[in-house]
């Protein structure tokens, strides 16, 4: 009996290694910032997605924000400008793994997770950011072709932008996992 579990035990152990091995990570650092995300990179569609360098430039005004605080992978991050996105796969369905956010305006910044197939919610999470450090977060989302990112509340961190204290429901997003 004990050399039954061991054996399952290595089993499992052995195909967690092969998945994360198998993974890849798009760290967005060999796209040009502040532009859109090229149709197609690293085989998917990211719509109201923008690559932001926040290493070396001061973004959306002039102004610092979480943007600033949110590189994993220097130099770039991609963001939300309009409070939502979409990662659509350009040929099969994916595993999404994990990635690290960052809230831009807005400490306590919800992020609603889901992961579609063929348009059916598959997986669903919300996780909670804030503006001072990326936060990594696993979800092991099994066989999709969407990943939709809405993000809402929170209350504003305190940086200062046009004409006064800025809130919103941006987001930035660094080294998205997936196989």
């Amino acid at each position: 009996m004990k050399k039954i579990i061991l054996l399952i035990f290595a089993t499992v152990f052995l195909m967690c290694i092969n998945t994360a091995s198998n993974a890849t990570v798009l760290t967005f650092d060999s796209l040009a910032g502040i532009a859109g995300v090229p149709i197609g990179y690293g085989g998917f569609n990211w719509p109201n997605m923008y690559v932001y360098d926040a290493v070396n430039i001061i973004h959306w005004g002039g102004y610092t924000n979480g943007l600033n605080n949110s590189v994993v992978s220097p130099n770039n991050v991609l963001s939300n400008p309009y409070g939502m996105a979409r990662v659509t796969s350009i040929s099969s369905t994916f595993d999404f793994n994990d990635a690290y956010f960052t809230a831009v305006w807005n400490n306590g910044l919800n992020i609603n997770v889901s992961g579609y197939l063929g348009g059916a919610l598959k997986n669903s999470t919300t996780v909670v950011v804030n503006t001072y450090a990326p936060t990594w977060f696993q979800f092991n989302f099994m066989g999709i072709d969407e990943l939709r990112l809405d993000s809402y509340g929170g209350v504003a961190a305190g940086y200062i932008g046009w004409g006064g204290v800025m809130s919103g429901p941006q987001f930035a997003m660094d080294n998205f996992t997936f196989n």
